[in-house]
């Protein structure tokens, strides 16, 4: 996990990862357990198109997820996890 990496909080607010495990405290998650939540997440949402082709999503919506799942912020918010 890349502790250094900005993560997106919406499509247009960044915030750095030390302010989310703050916030991750202010919920009283305890650390360990809140970043194995965060991992097992990042890595089902990763698995996005794998399961959509699985349901028969169509070639065209597809290609629109994508446009939006695998965009950088998003990607790279998730890949800071994995």
């Amino acid at each position: 996990m890349n502790k250094s990496a900005v993560n997106a909080v919406s499509p247009h607010t960044y915030v750095p990862q030390d302010r989310l495990y703050g916030q991750i405290k202010e919920y009283d998650r305890k650390m360990p357990r809140a970043l194995q939540l965060m991992q097992q997440v990042a890595a089902a949402v990763d698995q996005w198109a794998v399961h959509f082709r699985a349901l028969g999503v169509s070639p065209n919506d597809m290609e629109q997820l994508a446009a939006r799942m695998d965009r950088d912020p998003l990607r790279l918010q998730r890949h800071a996890f994995l």
